[in-house]
């Protein structure tokens, strides 16, 4: 028996996931040629798992695009330090109640292998699923978990892209602000004001973005 137990870090995850911007981004190539490298199983997943969601980023041999967290196997795996295996869902007592078991996607098998990033923090999970009970041996379970790498990758290029483009986002709003007609002889202050205005203001820039610009 697994049971799911919210993750020690779980407030640092859901930080950490945001800043990648890729909830309920569409469907990408890259993300299905690295996730059709598992051969074999029917149903493969790229998931992530928000507060009250699991979402699909990848999802082939299933039509769900995301389902509620309490309802997600993978939520076991969030606390674990490896891969999950579930051999047979209908015979652990962690799973054979969900809906993914007992509905009509008849699921028994699971093995999920983390998308653990840099910080060491799980953000989700590459899975393998079947409608059939099914056993891995230690070769298995070495391919599958060497899988996520280019998943992993994949994503922290993205996040360094996406930081990019939000410094760049700040320098111009930056530029625009100092190239506002100065209302009094003391420009530099009312200039400096302004631009921390110009930064509090924008709900896409964060803390750090904040401190960096201001200072």
């Amino acid at each position: 028996m697994t049971i799911a137990v919210l993750p020690k870090d779980e407030e640092a995850r859901r930080t950490l996931l945001k800043q990648f911007f890729i909830l309920d981004t569409p469907r990408e190539e890259q993300f299905v040629r690295l996730s059709c490298r598992m051969t074999g199983p029917p149903i493969v997943m790229v998931t992530l798992v928000e507060t009250n969601r699991m979402w699909f980023k990848v999802c082939m041999g299933l039509i769900s695009q995301e389902i509620p967290r309490e309802l997600a196997f993978c939520l076991c795996a969030l606390s674990l330090s490896g891969t999950l295996v579930i051999k047979d869902g209908s015979a652990d007592a962690s799973f054979s109640h969900k809906p993914f078991v007992t509905g009509p996607g008849h699921i028994r098998f699971y093995a999920g292998a983390p998308l653990r990033m840099t910080e060491g923090i799980v953000l989700g999970m590459l899975c393998v699923l079947d409608r059939k009970p099914k056993h891995l041996d230690a070769e298995d379970i070495a391919a599958l978990e060497d899988r996520p790498h280019g998943v992993i990758t994949d994503l922290e290029m993205r996040r360094v892209s996406a930081k990019f483009e939000r410094r760049l986002h700040i320098a111009r709003r930056i530029v625009a602000v100092m190239r506002r007609p100065l209302a009094t002889p003391d420009g530099e202050v009312v200039s400096r004001i302004s631009v921390g205005a110009v930064l509090m203001q924008d709900k896409k820039t964060d803390a750090d973005a904040i401190r960096e610009w201001r200072y």
